[in-house]
Order: structure tokens, then C-alpha cells, then sequence
């Protein structure tokens, strides 16, 4: 296959997973025919290293290719009411995809924090102002009290502007999992098809 210039880039970010997890990867007992089917049509990573096996601290290193420690996070893990977040100043893979002229989403939970020093949502700590166009999401996993389902909205100005609220206190139950998985799954499908030529 020719190397393209520009290809498209979609990034699946997953907690709590292992190079051995995959059918693709030698399992032979767990069948992934999805993420089979996409890893080998496209890259598939095989050595690499985790900064961190937690959800903000490794967000954060994804992100940014960075430590964690550089983070000022505090925290390896942000819990809704933490006041600090990632910090506006840090250049973000989505930041750098955007100099190039790609369409940047993020369909999923952030944790990277939301509040600002009186505990309360600021635009400069959730994704559109780190690089992407579009975002649907929790601000902290679903399951944590107070966990807000958040869409990137230019109209919307709930809970801040530029996002619309779409719940709130959301279940910690299997099924709530499984709905948010196919909700972020058709957001994402729909972006790709959208933005399928930027580049």
C-alpha cells in the first residue's frame, strides 16, 4: 500500500486494557472481531509503553506525549470536585493535528478536569479548547457522583458556552455503560463520515 501524506487518524483510547486482550494480538479465548477488522486494516501498535495504568495521568501522557508528572494534576485520578485540570498552556495531539488541517473529535469521557477553582465548569478545562472540533462525553467517569453527559454545542450554553448538557447523575450499571458505548459510537461514526476529507 502507497504511505498517504495525510491519512486519516482515528485513536481508540480504552481504561483497563491489555496488548493480550485482543483476538488479533494471539487470545484465544476472547473473540474481537471489530477491533480486530479495524487494527489490521489500518496500524496496530505492538510495543509501547503505559505511563500509568490510571485514567487521568494516562489521558494526560496520550494527549500531550508527556509524563504524567508534568501534569500539575496532583492527582493520577480526577474526581469531580478536583480543581485542577489540564492546563490550557499544554499542546494536545488534537492541537497538533489541527495545524495540518484535520478535523479533530473526541467521543468519550475527558477526565482531565472540569472545574475551576470555585468548583465550578470553565470552557479552557474540556476538549474544545484543547484541540477538538467536536466532543460528546462525561467530564469523569459515568459512574462518579455527579458525572455530567456533555455535547460540544456552539448554540448551547449549559453548563458553559459552547456545550449543552444532555444528562446528568448518570447509572453506574452495565446497561448505562452500554448506552453510553453506542451513543459515543454513533457520534464518532457520524464525524468520521462528516469530516472524511479534512484532511
Amino acid at each position: 500500500r502507497e504511505p498517504l501524506d495525510r491519512p486519516n487518524v482515528v485513536l481508540i483510547f480504552l481504561d483497563d486494557s491489555g496488548y493480550g486482550d485482543y483476538s488479533h494480538n494471539g487470545n484465544p479465548t476472547i473473540e474481537t472481531p471489530a477491533i480486530s477488522k479495524i487494527a489490521n486494516a489500518g496500524a496496530n501498535f505492538t510495543q509501547f509503553y503505559v505511563t500509568t495504568p490510571a485514567c487521568s495521568a494516562s489521558r494526560y501522557a496520550l494527549l500531550t506525549g508527556r509524563y504524567p508528572g508534568h501534569s500539575g494534576l496532583e492527582s493520577w485520578v480526577i474526581g469531580p470536585g478536583a480543581k485542577q485540570h489540564l492546563r490550557t498552556a499544554e499542546t494536545t495531539i488534537a492541537e497538533g493535528l489541527k495545524t495540518r488541517g484535520y478535523a479533530t473529535g473526541m467521543f468519550g469521557k475527558w477526565h482531565l478536569g472540569s472545574p475551576n477553582q470555585k468548583n465550578a465548569m470553565t470552557p479552557d478545562a474540556l476538549p474544545l479548547a484543547h484541540g477538538f472540533d467536536a466532543w460528546i462525553g462525561t467530564n469523569v467517569s459515568h459512574d462518579y457522583a455527579d458525572a455530567k453527559l456533555l455535547r460540544s454545542d456552539p448554540d448551547g450554553t449549559n453548563p458553559i458556552p459552547g456545550y449543552s448538557e444532555l444528562a446528568r447523575d448518570l447509572p453506574s450499571d452495565d446497561a448505562a455503560s452500554i448506552s453510553l458505548t453506542g451513543r459515543y459510537t454513533d457520534a464518532a461514526v457520524d464525524f468520521i463520515k462528516r469530516n472524511k476529507d479534512k484532511p
